[in-house]
């Protein structure tokens, strides 16, 4: 992704206060006391992107959570930080969170070692997405 992409947004270099690149602040998803997953944007600006990250705990999958928090960071990154583009990276066995991130809109790119891990790497771009999220 080109640093046009980037432009404005806090990283790891520009902003201490804002660990590991955060962008905006990651979002910890609790039920009671206790943390059930976590989502946020995070400038992977090693790979050139703004990226989407979401987990959760595994008896909270299969709810709509995943799919409630990406759509809620597509909307942020977009309209409200001025993202141009967004990225994301998935194990290719995850089907589960390939199938979030088609829903949200997301089109797969390609096949790529990211972080050490086999991925497949996902994007989604601010004048494609209109109306997807």
């Amino acid at each position: 992704m080109p640093s046009e992409h980037l432009s404005g947004l806090a990283t790891r270099s520009s902003c201490s206060s804002l660990p590991r690149g955060l962008i905006s602040p990651s979002r910890r998803h609790e039920q009671g006391s206790f943390a059930i997953g976590d989502s946020g944007l995070l400038v992977l600006q090693d790979y050139g992107w703004v990226d989407l990250g979401f987990r959760f705990a595994q008896p909270y999958w299969g709810k709509g959570l995943a799919t409630e928090v990406a759509s809620a960071w597509v909307r942020t990154a977009f309209d409200e930080l001025g993202v141009s583009r967004l990225g994301a990276f998935v194990h290719p066995e995850n089907v589960a969170s390939i199938h979030v991130l088609e829903k949200v809109g997301f089109r797969a790119e390609r096949h790529e070692m990211v972080m050490g891990m086999d991925s497949i790497v996902f994007s989604l771009d601010v004048k494609t997405s209109k109306g997807s999220h």
